[in-house]
């Protein structure tokens, strides 16, 4: 069991120190939008705040499409303040 405890912290480890970037961001809100999961898309924005991943040009375009498909205009019109 001692072996098999010290095996999970590594694999843990492992995971926890691979990061997503801006790019791996980017592909999964493309995948979201073209099936229209707008909703779940906008819950991965405020993940990737959280991560601390920086938006590039690509991303905001992004956001602007889920705020938009999302019906919140108020947040796309943030989101061009901000960038």
């Amino acid at each position: 069991m001692k072996g098999r405890k010290w095996s999970i912290k590594k694999k843990m480890k492992k995971l926890l120190s691979m990061k997503p970037n801006t790019e791996a961001f980017n592909i999964v809100f493309n995948g979201l939008l073209a099936f229209g999961m707008t909703r779940k898309a906008e819950e991965l924005l405020e993940l990737m705040t959280r991560v601390g991943v920086k938006a590039d040009a690509t991303s905001i375009a992004l956001m602007a499409q889920i705020y938009e498909s999302n019906g919140r205009r108020e947040e796309m019109k943030k989101t061009k303040e901000v960038y």
